[in-house]
Parts: structure tokens; sequence; C-alpha cells
């Protein structure tokens, strides 16, 4: 027999579906449950067309987890909204009860058929003609011919009109059956509906409100076993469309569950607002209905509503990136304990239900309370109560103020404004973890939280098909009045960026200037393009415009069909048309950019921009090279009559020279002639059977670029007869250079004018100390001898700097100050004097 309080709980749930059927204010209009069930690896689930989920038909317990255990972790779940109409409080979604009606909402503005066969759920599998389908007929208790004619007559109708993901594998833009396949691309199953709020008795049956215009447009999907957190997950995916006549305002999404692992009455609830996500779990290692080794039940927020942000931010949306937007991250756990008060679950079908629903958005109490932080965790109130570690008991965490019980939890999303014709999108996943045997209650916990780390972290390969990932590695040299920028050097971070194949694939590079260390995108100047030789010039940035759901392309990038490369020599500041300083800080950036031509047009999509700090100098680290980054080397054409192909060796690092002679030579393989590279002094293949890029470099190596141009009108081709050599030097110390060095040690500006009387220190005001090497004491004093600051340098830098400020962090007065200059390494001094002019009166501290 179940412990009392199971069956207590047990008892509340049977109460609570009889309150759904039972006359309140409002009787809901009745339909025939339509149902589908997710099952493709360790959890079977219930999917209703109205938005209901988790829970089974008559009224139990559905997201069971391990799949065919008959034991369950989640007794129902749902999707709700709030906001503000006109400044009045509306709520819709479906929770315990549907406020919703399966099918979409027509052109003419009116609902659709709820009976339609478009208004049920769609269920595809990807490899389902081949598949063994035995387990899936067990557990949905058919005959296998009867889940394979499903899965058939699904596919052959799969409603992409509507909205349904497919994968469009010839790329035509449009769905093709028999050549696309319908669901979200590399899912092994998809399912997918719709539904709106247009129904009045519907709504008020749930908010106690009138209809919005709400249509929701959901898909579910999932992988096969694995070794991965996959196998225990599912991801759902909610697009909302406001088809109604006014503007939502201060609008919240909540993704919400009763969760029960197992027995209802020994649960407890946590979220962690670095992970995005909220769990639930069993509050000891026993439970009346796994037993021992109970598992935890989570939700973790993968991609939030959009809102604005800064030019230099980027958000995901129906599967493309948009500039200038980012996505919400997890606002508040709401809806938690049951039978507490006023936060107990909310009571339906009433004027103030959606009133309560929206402050349950908003992580406050049905009435709108706030939550309050325990007084010995220093008091105060929060939006995420239960946010620490209850494994290791750390922070705030459940089960001390309240008892294990029956908990609930709804994690939140917002606050943004939905218009008239807009849409927003809501990506999570929906697992489970532990119940394997082994791991524990407390040991699910971190289970579940290393598998949404997982998903967080390998989400972007959902979208795969359409950005790459890759993250350049980019190098700085500062040179005398000049910058070296080199991102060649990691081979296999190249080959990813350049060879990986994405709906949008590499086209080229592109350099930036910024006026500051904001490094505002919105401000840069494109310093230079190297884009694939192909003819292709001129690149639309690939947008989404929310409002009206078409592609924006009011940004155009125009490149020069360079070639690409990847280093570059910068001699002059693009803001000021000057050439650069020495010991001024510049600021570079470095991104890669993708194309993809869509019928005229070709689209671009770029990655995040690599920032650079960059500051020239005269100073040296005792190296010499009789090369410096820029210059050409000397190539010998030692065979062979070539004269359509013109080669050349740029100096990009000579510091990374060895003494070595090189050799290029080329091989005909099928008819092409391929390019190779070795170093003959070490034996070493650089190049192996390479194509050879016309007007364009070779991936960097040893310190050097490979460049090749090409002839069109010359008379004597290249052939495998044509040998070319060339040769490099290591670089060598010269102590004297040195030292040399250390006689244009000085300090700048000076004399200093416009030092102020205030604290704390003007972060922008400061003198700086040049041509140091790794390590320098620098003792300043007054003009009176005392001591006022000491500055130890052990930096690979050059310069170090003095804001003003003397051992006690108070700003000095104006006046005479020497530099006394320390060199341990080389037993070496220098005296420096330095004059500070204020600007006002003269601080009374030194």
């Amino acid at each position: 027999m179940p412990p009392i309080h199971s069956l207590t709980s047990m008892f509340t749930k049977l109460l609570l579906l009889v309150s759904l059927l039972v006359a309140t204010n409002v009787i809901a209009q009745t339909n025939s449950k339509v149902y589908s069930k997710f099952n493709i690896n360790r959890i079977s689930t219930y999917i209703f067309n109205d938005g209901i989920a988790d829970i089974q038909p008559n009224g139990n317990s559905g997201f069971e987890f391990p799949k065919g255990s008959k034991k369950a972790v989640n007794y129902s779940g749902g999707f709700i909204w709030g906001g503000k109409i006109d400044g009045k409080i509306n709520a819709g979604g479906s929770a315990y009860r549907a406020g919703l009606k399966p099918g979409k909402i027509l052109s003419n503005g009116k609902a659709d058929d709820p009976e339609s066969k478009s208004a049920r759920i769609f269920k595809v599998r990807n490899d389902f003609r081949y598949a063994d389908l035995n387990m899936e007929a067990i557990d949905e208790n058919k005959t296998v011919q009867a889940v394979f004619s499903q899965y058939e007559k699904d596919w052959d109708e799969w409603p992409t009109r509507d909205g349904a993901p497919y994968d469009d594998v010839n790329k035509d833009g449009s769905y093709q059956p028999g050549i696309d396949i319908p669901g979200i691309p590399g899912a092994n199953q998809t399912l997918w509906f719709v539904a709106n709020d247009l129904d009045s008795n519907q709504t008020k049956y749930f908010s106690g409100a009138l209809p919005i215009g709400i249509e929701i447009q959901v898909t579910i999907w999932g992988y096969k076993y694995d070794d991965s957190y996959r196998s225990n997950a599912l991801f759902k995916r909610y697009i909302v469309i406001n088809k109604g006549q006014k503007e939502i305002k201060e609008m919240h999404f909540g993704i919400w569950a009763d969760p029960d692992v197992g027995d209802a009455g020994d649960d407890l609830v946590g979220c962690d607002t670095t992970l995005n996500m909220c769990y639930t779990f069993n509050s000891d290692n026993s439970d009346a209905t796994y037993s021992s080794n109970p598992p935890a039940f989570g939700y973790t927020l993968l991609q939030g509503p959009i809102i604005d942000g800064t030019p230099n931010d980027k958000a995901i949306f129906k599967n493309r990136i948009i500039f200038g937007k980012k996505n919400l991250q997890m606002s508040a756990l709401g809806w938690i304990l049951k039978n507490t008060l006023d936060w107990s679950d909310p009571t339906f079908a009433i004027a103030t239900t959606a009133g309560q629903l929206y402050n349950f958005l908003m992580g406050k109490s049905r009435s709108g309370l706030d939550w309050q932080i325990p007084a010995r965790l220093g008091g105060g109130i929060t939006k995420f109560p239960f946010s620490g570690d209850y494994v290791r008991k750390i922070g705030y965490y459940d089960g001390v103020e309240y008892f294990p019980g029956d908990r609930r939890m709804m994690l939140c999303v917002g606050p943004f404004n939905l218009a008239v014709g807009d849409t927003q999108e809501v990506v999570f996943m929906e697992s489970a973890a532990g119940a394997d045997g082994i791991s524990t209650n407390l040991e699910a916990i971190d289970l579940l939280k290393a598998d949404a780390a997982s998903a967080i972290s390998n989400y972007s390969h959902v979208y795969k098909y359409y950005t790459n990932p890759a993250r350049l590695q980019v190098k700085t040299i500062n040179l005398d009045r000049q910058v070296e920028i080199s991102w060649g050097d990691d081979l296999e971070q190249i080959k990813k960026i350049e060879k990986d194949k994405y709906e949008f694939e590499f086209q080229g590079y592109n350099v930036y200037q910024f006026p500051d260390s904001s490094f505002n995108l919105g401000n840069a100047e494109l310093i230079a393009s190297f884009d694939i030789h192909d003819g292709k010039t001129h690149f639309s940035r690939f947008n989404y415009y929310i409002s009206t759901q078409q592609i924006e392309t009011s940004t155009t990038l125009v490149t020069y069909d360079s070639g690409v490369k990847r280093h570059i020599t910068i001699y002059n500041d693009k803001f000021s048309n000057y050439k650069l300083l020495n010991w001024k800080n510049y600021f570079f950036g470095v991104s890669f950019f993708s194309a993809r031509q869509v019928h005229e047009k070709h689209f671009y999509l770029e990655s995040d921009v690599i920032k650079i700090t960059a500051k020239p100098n005269s100073s040296s680290d005792g190296m010499k090279n009789s090369v410096r980054p820029g210059e050409w080397l000397n190539l010998t054409h030692t065979a062979g009559t070539n004269n359509k192909y013109s080669f050349h060796i740029c100096v990009v690092d000579p510091s990374e020279f060895s003494d070595s002679e090189y050799e290029i030579t080329f091989r005909k393989i099928n008819s092409e002639l391929k390019i190779n590279l070795k170093n003959l002094t070490a034996g070493k293949m650089i190049y192996t059977d390479e194509v050879i890029p016309i007007w364009e470099e070779l991936p960097l190596f040893d310190g050097l670029a490979l460049e090749v141009s090409y002839y069109d009108g010359n008379s004597k081709p290249l052939t495998e007869n044509d040998v070319y050599r060339f040769s490099t030097k290591a670089s060598t110390f010269d102590k004297n250079q040195l030292f040399a060095d250390f006689n244009k040690i000085n300090v700048f500006p000076n004399p200093f004018y416009g030092i102020t009387n205030h604290n704390p220190i003007d972060g922008n005001k400061f003198v700086t100390f040049t041509h140091l090497p790794q390590r320098a004491v620098i003792k300043i004093f007054n003009i009176s001898g005392q001591l006022v600051r000491i500055i130890e340098k052990d930096s690979p830098g050059k310069t170090v700097t003095w804001n003003f400020s003397n051992s006690d962090g108070w700003l000095v007065a104006g006046g005479m100050y020497v530099a006394y200059i320390e060199l341990p390494e080389f037993g070496k001094t220098k005296i420096l004097k330095l004059i500070v002019i204020p600007s006002t009166s003269i601080q009374p501290y030194f």
C-alpha cells in the first residue's frame, strides 16, 4: 500500500481532474482529445494538440522515464503567456486545463476547424521506412503496420505551408516531397501541431479572460539512443504569433510543469540561473515508485524571445542570426508551491485568474507578493528562489523552510512586447537524468545539470546548417609605426572555417578598425575584405525583419574580389588618415563571413569579430632579422619556363624563421596540376598536392605566406618541370641592440597637462614609460626626495603606465618628479624627470 502522503497527493490530482469537468462559471466546449507520443529514445510522453503535455488521457502522470519502466517523472506540462493589452492584464496557454483549441488562424481571422485533418498532431521519423518500429508499437499499443502507416501518412501530408519545419535538401527554398525531409534537420523524430486561442469559452475556462488572437506552432523533436544527454531529452520550439488586433506589452512566457518524480509527495525544486534551468528531484534516495536511486527532471531554456540590443549583439530567431538583437534569458522561477497560502495553484476560470498567472510569470505570488529570501541568508527579495546548490548545501535551496511535497515549477522569460503580426520564438530542452540503478537522487541532479550544460554548448549544432561556429585565432605584432595582424597559423581551425560545409559557405575575411575600446561595430571602419576571387562583390546581410517575416537587406558588404589572405600589415590610421603613432593604442578586429546565393542575390552572415588592441612601438627585444613583416623574400626560379603564374613569399612573422631552404614543386593529378612545398633542411612537407589558388594565398607556414598571381596573356604555362627555391635565416640575439633600446627608455607625455585634484583616480589620465625590458622597477620621488610610488613590471610588454596615484591611492600634487628606473636583469639604471602640471588647485597629499 502506498504511504499516506502518496495517497493524499493522488487524491488531490483526481480532485483536480474532476474540477476540469464539473460546471464552473464557464463551460468549455468539449472535443475528443487528440494526442501523439514522443518515444524515440529513453523518454515516452504524451503530446496533445491543445497544448497540454506529459499527462496520460486517463489523468495519470505521462512522462515515462525510462521508457518501458511504467514510472514517470512529470504529471503534466504546458506553456503559458501573460501580458498587458491597453493596460489590462490578459493571459493564456495550457496547464492543467487548456485555453486553446487545435488548428491555425485562417487568413480571414477566423479559427480553423479543430476537428480538421490539418489540426491533428503530425509525427515523422527520418528512417521509418527501414527502422525497427516494434518498440514504438509496444509503447503505443498499436501494430507495427499502424505505426508505419501513420508515419507514411504524416510524411506525405507534412504541413510545411502552415509552418512545419523541414530539411531543404535541394536548397531551393521550397518544400519538395520526395526530395526534402520533413521535420527538424538531423532529428530522428519530429512532432508538430498548431493551436489558437480564438474560442472565448476555452480562454475563459482557462484564464477567465477573452481571446487575444494568439496562434502557436509547436515543434517537438529528439534523437535516438546514443551515449550523450540527447537520449534522455526532447526539445520543444514554440512559435507564438500575435494575429489579433492589439499589441501585447510587458509580455512573459512560462514553461510550466507539475513534476512528480515517482511519488508526488516527497519532491523538491530548484533553479540554476547560470544554466537557464529549473528542475525537480526526490528529497531522499528512496521513492515509493522508483524505490531507490530516483531520477531528476527539468527544463533548460536554450533560446529566449528576442528584444532590441546593441549593434554588436546577435540573436537566434527561426534558425537565423539577427544582428542588433539579443535573446532573453530566464527571468524568474514561478508557481512553485502547493497548498501554501498565496503561493498555491491559481483559481481557474474566474475574473482574477489572468492576474494570478501574470504574477506567477514575474516570480511573485498569486496576489503579487515578492518572494522573500530567508533571514538566515541575509533577507531581501528574489525572482529565483531555491537557486542554491542542494547537493553541496550551498546558498538558498529547497527543503529548509518548506517540507518536501508536491511541487510545481515554471521557467519564466520576459518581458518583451508582441506587436500585431509579430512573432516570437522559444526553444527549450525537457530532460531527465538518473534512474540508472547507480546514481543517487543527488547524483541525478548533477547529471541533469551536466546535460543542461552540454545542451547549451551544443545548441549551435542545431543550426550548423546555417552558420559556422568556428572561431578565429588572431596574432598581433607591434612594430615601429606599423602593426602586423595574422590569423592563419592554426591550420585545423582554418580548415574548419574555410572547408567545412554549411548552408552559408565560407567567402572571406573582414578587417576593421574601431575608434575606441568599446569595439562598437556600428562605428567601425572596414579596412579590408579578403574574399574568394570568384566575381562576387556585393553581399546583403541575411536578417529577418520580424514584423513582416521578410529578409532584411539594408546592410550591404562591398568587397573587391581580391582573393583570400590571412594577414595584413597596417601603416595608416583609418580615422585620421595619418601614419600610425608609436605608443598609442589602436583598436582592430578580424572576422570571417559566409555567403549563400538565393535567386539573384548574395546573402552573408558574419562571425564574431575578434577584438585586438595594438600599440605600435620602436622598442626591441634584442632579436635581429634582416627582414620585417610585410616585406618579400627572394624567390629563385631554378627550373622550368613558366610565366603565367607568379609566386611571392611574404614575411608575416620573422620570429618563426629557422635557417632553412624551401622548394616549391608541382605534380599533375588527374590532369590537374597541384602544388607542393617542402622544407628541404628539415625534410618536412608543408603542402602536399594542394590546389593552386589564383590571386590568393595558401595557409600561413613558418611565419610566411605563399601568394599566387596569374597572368592569362602570357604564353608559357606552369608544368611539372617548374621548380622554385627560397631560404630563411633565423633571428639572432643582438645584445648591443637591446642595450641601444635601453637608451630610448622615456616617459610621455612630458610635461603632462591637465591633472585635477579629485579622487578617485581618473583612468584616462596617465603617463607611459616606454622601451622597458621584461622586468623593471620604477621608483617615483617628488622634488623633496620623498618616495611617492613604486611600480614593478614583470611582463613581456614594453610599457607601463602611472596614473599619478601615490602608494596610498591619493592623487599626487602638481610639480616635478624624478623616476629612478632599475633594470635588475641587466644591472642598469636610468633617471628621468617628469613634470606634472595641474589644471585646478593643487592636491594636498603625497
